[in-house]
């Protein structure tokens, strides 16, 4: 297992609720109202209505709700629905890109399914998002200024930027819902980092007009963050050196950069969960 997983399973299986700071527990809530709201809202547009029905198609054991539908499907179903809806009218919080709907279905599909309690479903959430912005932060951002010379204050977009870091959040989120040991946490890390779908922020920029996909669908990641959870608890292997060597993450996801000393700095006291927008409008900040 290479240091980085190891040491970010570690974390995430060893901090507990009242290892949260007041903070952060508050912001979460606060997220968790914003998705929801924003997922129900949804369930009145196209892509909306055709998620929820998809997944309502698929089925399964009656575990978790698709928000603001009637009845339960399976986990993997309604974190796919749900993950499509919060994003749906493009009105959910920002961490620099839109983070809560890849990660947040995940551990709340799940802990309906187990009857978790609502402390579990925060710091699984808060512990989700702190772990995909810290790698997020790792790669280049979707698009930044010129610091020096004469293009200073040009916008330069990443060839390769966006959701990909999510999957490994979902995944995190779902497997501290089932209270997953340090080894099978990486292991749903390193499935996660195999499975999720790729960043395609720049082609989106580029794609005119705008589709259902948009810059990634999030039930795509969310589902993967339960699968991944769930295979990890069943035994399946992944690969806990998913960060490590020559072609690791970054590199095979397409990367022009990869700082991994910026995931680890200060984790545990300084919580990059915190660094969240929300939008007065939709489609804007």
């Amino acid at each position: 297992m290479d240091a980085l997983t190891r040491q970010l399973a570690n974390f995430v299986t060893q901090t507990n609720f009242n290892d949260l700071p007041r903070n952060v527990v508050h912001e979460t809530k606060r997220i968790l109202l914003d998705s929801i709201g924003c997922a129900i809202g949804a369930t009145l547009m196209k892509r909306g209505k055709i998620c929820a029905e998809f997944a309502k198609a698929l089925g399964g054991p009656p575990e978790s709700t698709i928000l603001g539908v009637p009845g339960k499907v399976s986990s993997v179903n309604a974190a796919f629905a749900n993950g499509e809806l919060i994003n749906t009218l493009d009105y959910d919080a920002l961490y620099g890109t839109h983070l809560p709907p890849y990660i947040i279905p995940a551990p709340l599909a799940l802990a309906e399914a187990i009857s978790a309690s609502g402390k579990d479903l925060i710091v699984s959430v808060a512990l989700g998002l702190e772990i995909a912005r810290r790698l997020q932060m790792a790669t280049p951002p979707p698009y930044a200024p010129i610091k020096t010379g004469p293009e200073k204050g040009k916008v330069v977009f990443a060839p390769v930027s966006g959701h990909g870091t999510a999957g490994f959040g979902a995944a995190v989120g779902a497997g501290k819902i089932l209270n997953l040991t340090p080894e099978k946490m990486a292991n749903a890390m390193g499935i996660a980092g195999y499975t999720a779908p790729p960043s395609v922020f720049r082609k989106w920029t580029d794609t005119v007009p705008c589709r259902m996909t948009k810059y990634g669908p999030p039930g795509f990641t969310a589902e993967v963050g339960v699968k991944s959870a769930l295979l990890a608890r069943m035994g399946y292997y992944g690969d806990t050196d998913i960060f490590d060597g020559e072609f690791g993450y970054w590199r095979f996801t397409g990367y022009q950069e990869w700082n991994k000393e910026v995931v680890v700095k200060d984790l545990g006291s300084t919580w990059k969960c915190l660094e969240v927008s929300y939008k007065k409008y939709p489609c804007g900040h």
